[in-house]
């Protein structure tokens, strides 16, 4: 089963919620490896759980932000998970400017990488991000594409993170039901309560650490950065794909 969104969607935190939950191995297509935090909870991602009744139906999780899968079957299932796109402009630009995206990079550019934002030396280079505003202008195109594309696919069940952040038992029981599974209340709520944003970043809600992949983990953080320029332009860009995804 793949799990798709642009990135900083919660493509990371849904995908660890149905490793879980399924019984599934879960691997990141766009970079191997990448793991839960700490041991205790590296264990629950990898699937093999010996009990009754919690046997795995729907074989690996497979997350990616990718646009083109050719590789998918028609009888793959698609989740693709959407966000205010707000939202996401804010936390990828964050993560943009963290050691999180950097240690992907090859040598050459993470060394880049590390050089200026030591030195606070502006670029036009895609590995510096210095302006808020910039960066919306550059990436918000980017996710309009990425959501009209998947949209078109027609994937098999689509969820916003809004809804999983704001009744996530219920959410993720509608989306079992599309993807025709039966998973145990308790064991939903076991997921839920080892991938719980204290769980994975050792912080409350709304603490924000701007280093740590899970940087706040609240909905509407957009507020507290976007100018009024900045909001202007996005619902220019976006008013189209955000009223077609529910949002205001």
């Amino acid at each position: 089963m793949y799990v798709v969104g642009y990135p900083k969607s919660g493509n990371t935190w849904l995908c660890f919620l149905l490793a879980y939950c399924l019984n599934a191995e879960y691997d990141d297509l766009d970079a191997p490896g990448i793991h839960p935090t700490n041991d205790y909870q590296r264990q629950y991602v990898k699937g093999g759980f010996d009990r009754p009744s919690y046997q795995n139906q729907t074989g690996k999780i497979l997350k990616t932000h990718r646009q083109d899968l050719e590789e998918i079957s028609l009888e793959d299932p698609v989740v693709y998970l959407v966000r205010d796109g707000r939202d996401v402009m804010v936390s990828y630009y964050f993560f943009k400017n963290t050691y999180f995206y950097a240690r992907n990079l090859p040598f050459w550019k993470r060394f880049l990488f590390q050089i200026r934002k030591s030195l606070k030396i502006s670029s036009n280079s895609k590995s510096n991000y210095r302006d808020f505003s910039a960066f919306l202008q550059q990436y918000t195109p980017e996710w309009i594409t990425h959501i009209s594309i998947w949209l078109e696919r027609k994937p098999t069940a689509i969820i916003r993170y809004e809804d999983l952040k704001a009744d996530p038992e219920a959410t993720l029981n509608k989306l079992f039901a599309q993807l025709n599974v039966t998973v145990a209340s308790e064991i939903i709520q076991e997921a839920l309560f080892i991938f719980d944003f204290k769980q994975l970043s050792q912080r409350k809600e709304g603490e924000e650490d701007r280093t740590s992949f899970f940087r706040k983990g609240i909905v509407g953080d957009w507020q507290n950065h976007f100018s009024r320029g900045d909001l202007n332009f996005f619902q220019q860009q976006a008013a189209k794909v955000m009223s077609r995804l529910g949002y205001d």
